[in-house]
């Protein structure tokens, strides 16, 4: 466990080296993105049943 415990210590509680990498923000447009997709999946998880519909009805059209 103590190995465990010292890789979270390093990662979240030591200030980082000089050359380390830094990671910039998400701009506008992957935000965006990310949030409506984000979305889709929580609606789509809630309530699956009118695109199902929608794919059955598609089947049944083109055979």
């Amino acid at each position: 466990a103590y190995f465990y415990v010292r890789i979270i210590v390093l990662m979240f509680f030591t200030e980082p080296d000089g050359d380390a990498v830094t990671v910039d923000p998400p701009g506008a447009v992957t935000a965006a993105v990310v949030a409506v997709s984000a979305l889709i999946t929580v609606v789509l998880g809630i309530a699956p049943q009118p695109v199902l519909d929608l794919a059955e009805r598609a089947a049944v059209f083109f055979g």
